[in-house]
Order: structure tokens, then C-alpha cells, then sequence
């Protein structure tokens, strides 16, 4: 009982202001857990394991002590993406740091294949089994009202993690939440803008006065899409004249981003200053078309990414990439986490918990590697 009113204090304490960043929510572990990590704990470079809290054993004289076991769905839109990788084997890691000898999360976590329409029954199959929340990240933004409206027939909670639903999508039930960046707010692109902006030269690698630029996207049916428009907004309200050579969509895949920026290269060559590319997934791949090109990152040309995954943090540090911003992982995997034990709870959420971003370039890169 002790630990159960432990738990039920955790959601209900540890709940945000409106419109708070996940960064400044604290939520409690279980009595009996060990030091269970915290956003600030994660590490960055996934190639590390992450220290998890081992459960206290029960203790042999305790008669009488069920464990309460929670039932939770997780659908990823692609495991083919790296940054939802590194998200969903995070979720898993913490919903085990959260459990202890009085509760238990069976996680089961299924892939979406990049197709609504197999995601759509993922969520009536964890509806048929009756879990008690689910994660849903979505293959289409769009479709969000689809998912609520089966989750909300069933009164299963929901927690969107990393694509944002349209804004009239989340008014539609209280038991969804979102958990993400405020793309509405356009941070990303703005944050990517920027760090062009800041450089010596404020992005114009061959000193003519204008910054032309390639523009990677990821794909059309995603809020992401808002780091195109805000990227370069942010050079304009700077009072830097821009000009797109080239804008081209790399599905979030490293070798089509690869293919797309050598052509673009080929094309172009050193008319291009700066690659924009909308994930850090595509940036690497456009860092092997500027190596083969015969180009070098932070003399002839800039490139700049989102996520700040180990790869891109690694490259920062190697001067093979100017900057990206960092969304992590981590931090989404623990907020999304943390929202799905209250609502297993009976607690509520915000509708939305933003995660603070974080420009990251060669001055505080080390910072983000652990």
C-alpha cells in the first residue's frame, strides 16, 4: 500500500504547469526503487547502456502483497528510424526502472512499417488485449483523431510522443497527451537558423553576400516540416540574404539524404554554403556526399542537423558537422513514460509537455557526450 501511494504521489506531484518543459518536471520513482534516472541522467551516447534502478526484493515476511501489473502498448511509426530507436529501447529501460516488487509494466512495443493503416491495427490489437495505456507514435500526423477516437470508445489513455497531432486533434478527449518539441512554435528550424547565423561569416562560405542553401526535408505529412520555414526565417529576421537552390525530400533515410546531396552538389558545386538538413539521420548521409565532392565542412561549406544523436555529436566534435539541436531522446522516452504511469494511475496530464531544446555546435558539444 505504501508503494502504491508512493507511485499515485509521483503522478499527481509531478505534474507540470500548462505549457511546462519536461525538463523541469520531476517525477518521483517508487519507494523501494534505487535512484531510478532522471532526463538529466540519460546518456547521449546510446552505444552506452543506461544504468537502470534494480527493485528491492520483497521480503520474505510480507504475506499477502500482490503485485500490480499494468499493460502497456507502444507503436513506433518505423523502426527504421534511428531517432525513435534510440527512443523506444529508452522507454523500455525506464518503464523497468520504474517497476519494483509491488508493480510491474509488460511493455509490448510493435513496429508501424511506416504504413497508417498497420498502425491503425496495432491500436485495435492493444485495445483487444485490454491494456491500460497506450504510446503512440504516429505514422501520420493526420491520423491522430483516427487513433483517439478508438482509444476513447475503449477508455484507454494516450500518449503521442514525437509527432505532434494537428491542434483540433488534441482537444478532441482529456485522456491524450502529447509529449514532443513545440513545433507550433517552430523551434527546431529556428534553433538550426541560428547557428548559421552565429558563425564568422554568418553562413556565406564564399564571401559573394548571399547564403545559398540545399534544404533536405524529411517527409510532406509531418509537423517537421515547420524546421524548413523556421530555418531560414531565422536568417531573414538576422538580415542575411538567402537564396533555396534546392529543396528535396530524404524520407529521414541517411543513403537517399546521401544520394540527394551529391546531386544536389554535382548540380550546384560551390555555389552551396550551407545543407540544412532536417534530422541528423540525413545530415550524416549529406556529410559523405560533401566528403566525396571534395568539400570540407566549416571552410567551404555548412551543414547543420536536428536531434543531436551520438553520430552527429561525434562529427561536431570532428568538424565534419557545424551544428544540430538537440531533441532527445532521452528525455522524450522519460517524459512519454512518466505521462503513461499517471494515466495508469488515474492522473491526469497537461495536453502538452515540451522538451527544451538545445543548440549544440563545437563549443559545448563534449557537454552532450558521456
Amino acid at each position: 500500500m505504501v508503494v502504491a501511494l508512493s507511485l499515485a504521489a509521483a503522478g499527481s506531484s509531478g505534474r507540470a504547469p500548462d505549457n511546462a518543459l519536461v525538463s523541469d518536471v520531476q517525477v518521483s520513482p517508487a519507494a523501494d526503487d534505487v535512484s531510478a534516472p532522471t532526463p538529466e541522467d540519460a546518456l547521449v551516447d546510446a552505444s552506452v547502456e543506461v544504468p537502470v534502478a534494480t527493485p528491492t526484493e520483497a521480503p520474505v515476511d510480507a504475506p499477502g502483497l500482490e503485485q500490480r501489473i499494468f499493460n502497456i502498448g507502444i507503436s513506433i511509426y518505423t523502426f527504421d528510424d534511428y531517432f525513435m530507436n534510440l527512443c523506444r529501447h529508452e522507454m523500455e529501460k525506464y518503464f523497468n526502472a520504474m517497476e519494483s516488487y509491488a508493480v510491474k509494466y509488460n511493455v509490448t512495443v510493435v513496429d508501424a512499417m511506416g504504413d497508417q493503416a498497420v498502425q491503425n491495427d496495432q491500436v485495435d490489437e492493444f485495445i483487444a488485449q485490454g491494456v491500460d495505456v497506450m504510446i503512440i507514435n504516429l505514422v501520420q500526423s493526420s491520423s491522430a483523431n483516427t487513433v483517439t477516437e478508438r482509444a476513447k470508445a475503449a477508455d484507454i489513455p494516450v500518449v503521442y510522443i514525437n509527432r505532434e497531432p494537428n491542434g483540433d486533434d488534441m482537444t478532441a478527449w482529456d485522456n491524450i497527451c502529447y509529449v514532443g518539441v513545440e513545433t507550433l512554435l517552430k523551434q527546431q528550424g529556428i534553433r538550426m537558423g541560428e547557428i548559421i547565423c552565429d558563425l564568422p561569416d554568418r553562413g556565406d562560405a564564399d564571401g559573394d553576400g548571399v547564403v545559398r542553401y540545399v534544404m533536405i526535408t524529411g517527409e510532406p505529412d509531418n509537423n517537421d516540416g515547420f524546421r524548413t520555414v523556421s530555418s531560414i526565417m531565422a536568417l531573414n529576421d538576422a538580415g542575411i540574404k538567402s537564396e533555396q537552390l534546392l529543396q528535396v525530400q530524404g524520407y529521414w533515410n541517411q543513403e537517399k539524404a546521401r544520394e540527394l546531396a551529391a546531386d544536389a552538389l554535382a548540380q550546384f558545386g560551390a555555389m552551396i554554403d550551407v545543407i540544412f538538413c532536417n534530422d541528423d539521420y540525413m545530415a550524416l548521409g549529406a556529410l559523405q556526399a560533401i566528403k566525396d565532392a571534395g568539400r570540407s565542412v566549416g571552410e567551404d561549406i555548412y551543414l547543420v542537423g536536428i536531434d543531436a544523436t551520438p553520430e552527429a555529436v561525434y562529427a561536431i566534435i570532428a568538424g565534419d558537422m557545424t551544428g544540430t539541436v538537440r531533441n532527445c531522446p532521452m528525455r522524450q522516452a522519460h517524459a512519454a513514460v512518466s505521462a503513461a504511469i499517471r494515466y495508469a494511475y488515474g492522473e491526469r496530464n497537461d495536453t502538452y509537455n515540451w522538451i527544451e531544446l538545445v543548440k549544440v555546435t563545437a563549443d559545448n558539444a563534449t557537454n552532450y557526450i558521456k
